[in-house]
């Protein structure tokens, strides 16, 4: 889609690298369909993952999320790609955290062949473990998925 590497901000020049880090760490995992799971490793051990209505709290409650939206063969999103855009550090954030937010689009494909292009914007709150490792409190994505769940509800209406 991008004619470079979908994992480098347009302006990640004036982010830091720990920030970087963590978000393609994540990205990069989830992107997987068959899942090495080192998306959970980037989050505190209480941390939130808001992709859907219901936010997934924890390291379980994120890799089934992950498995029931994205699987190789059993669908309904057999592969996808990231595409990033723009990041924001955000100013402000209180003592001790870190709060960015950026942009892309995802590509999802699904089990019927059906490729669907949404924009995003996804705002992290950070802050560093006990041994000064930057993760994640809350990663809340914002993104008009009308049109994916559309598509997946035609195909699984097609295939009942």
């Amino acid at each position: 889609m991008y004619g470079r590497d979908p994992y480098t901000f347009i302006n990640a020049s004036h982010v830091p690298d720990a920030v970087l880090g963590v978000i393609t760490k994540i990205l990069i995992s989830w992107d997987q369909a068959s899942t090495d799971y080192e998306y959970v490793n980037a989050f505190h051990p209480d941390g939130i993952l808001h992709v859907t209505p219901e936010p997934a709290v924890g390291e379980a409650a994120m890799r089934k999320l992950h498995d029931d939206m994205i699987h190789s063969n059993n669908g309904p999103i057999v592969s996808l790609q990231h595409y990033l855009d723009r990041v924001f550090p955000m100013p402000g954030a209180p003592d001790g955290k870190t709060e960015v937010v950026f942009t892309g689009k995802l590509t999802s494909v699904l089990k019927s062949g059906k490729e669907v292009t949404t924009d995003f914007a996804t705002w992290i709150v950070a802050r560093s473990d006990n041994t000064g490792v930057l993760k994640v409190e809350l990663l809340r994505v914002f993104s008009d998925t009308s049109e994916l769940l559309m598509n997946i509800g035609e195909m699984m209406a097609a295939q009942s």
